[in-house]
């Protein structure tokens, strides 16, 4: 009988709970000595969240582990079941099935924040030679209720198989929202080739969904976003064609508290992304006008070239921000050029404070 007690206080990844296993070390004909363990069920804790440990049996030999009814639950039911052989043989697979997995449970698993995202994972992966040329396919897999902050994104499918003459994986995705299909993926992907094939597109997409990832950089987002795009080449360095789009996309700036809306088109071409009349408007409907073009080398070594338009548009508007180094109100007019790389610019044009600009400075003190 094996018995070891964790708890990894204080770390900030908490770990807690208590494994108990009755450890063999038989000999089949012919072989050497293997460890089998068999798991007794067991409570486990990470960070906040509770499960138990399910009965399981692991098997440890030289360059293979087996491993039959390794399985996680939470309140009785379970979410996760892991079974099969992780080695270096084509034919060994390690099946990881998903029964109404919780995301928001499993991210707070590994995350102390509140995420406010939320799905429930359905289906099984199937990995492929782990220990050796690893390979992996979906069966069934679907993602299912997504909501962010309590409103519908939809249900994702995805099914994937691989296929061993291309040494690739054909991957198709699609994300309904009721009735209508929001977003598909269909093609094909191969690390060992390094070539990829996808078309994706995207259908108005809630903004909001951004809110996490921009957190202290924007707030306020609403409308929604899309693209319709192709991926081709290298997987290592892809060539990308297609538009992104916003619609009626609205967001404030956390620094300036300026707030913005958007309802236009960002286009892409192999080693190029072009803004072309992109235009961005204030609350009071003043626009910025940005023709740019962005050059790269599959997508590094970037070169752009931009021109910017404004007439009175509102570029600060945090008066009551007197902490800040920088508050008030800032109107600008004007063109400005800019040309670089991701070392230097060149900025040449001209700009003039419009009306009603009051800006204040605060000089840090000595």
């Amino acid at each position: 009988l094996f018995s070891l007690q964790y708890d990894n206080s204080p770390c900030t990844f908490k770990l807690q709970g208590n494994l108990l296993s009755m450890l063999s070390f038989p000999k089949e004909e012919g072989e050497e000595f293997f460890i089998r363990m068999n798991v007794m069920p067991t409570d486990l804790v990470l960070n906040n969240l509770s499960m138990e440990v399910e009965p399981a049996v692991i098997e440890l030999r030289h360059k293979n582990i087996s491993v039959a009814d390794l399985g996680f639950s939470m309140d009785d039911q379970p979410f996760l079941m892991v079974n099969g052989q992780i080695s270096e043989s084509k034919d060994d697979s390690l099946l990881v099935q998903f029964s109404h997995a919780s995301v928001h449970h499993l991210l707070s698993s590994v995350n102390k924040q509140d995420i406010p995202v939320d799905a429930f994972l359905d289906g099984t992966v199937h990995f492929y030679s782990l220990l050796g040329s690893p390979r992996f396919y979906t069966k069934g897999f679907h993602v299912d209720d997504i909501t962010y902050r309590g409103d519908t994104i939809g249900s994702l499918n995805v099914n994937s198989r691989w296929n061993t003459k291309y040494q690739g994986m054909r991957v198709v995705a699609n994300l309904q929202r009721g009735a209508t299909t929001a977003a598909t993926a269909d093609g094909y992907l191969s690390p060992v080739n390094d070539k990829i094939h996808f078309d994706v597109h995207l259908d108005e997409l809630p903004l909001v969904m951004a809110e996490v990832p921009l957190q202290g950089v924007l707030h306020n987002l609403s409308g929604s976003i899309g693209t319709d795009m192709q991926v081709n080449g290298k997987l290592s360095a892809p060539d990308i064609e297609g538009y992104f789009y916003f619609k009626d996309a609205r967001a404030t700036v956390d620094f300036t508290d300026v707030a913005y809306r958007i309802s236009d088109t960002i286009f892409f071409s192999p080693n190029r992304i072009m803004f072309r009349d992109f235009d961005i408007y204030d609350s009071k409907n003043k626009k910025l006008n940005i023709n740019c073009a962005v050059h790269h080398k599959d997508f590094s070594d970037f070169r752009y070239t931009a021109t910017l338009r404004m007439d009175n548009l509102l570029l600060l508007n945090n008066p009551t921000k007197k902490d800040s180094l920088l508050y008030g109100t800032f109107y600008a007019s004007g063109a400005v050029d800019v040309k670089g790389d991701m070392k230097a610019a060149r900025i040449s044009g001209s700009l003039k404070n419009g009306d009603w600009t009051n800006v204040m400075i605060r000089l840090p003190e000595s």
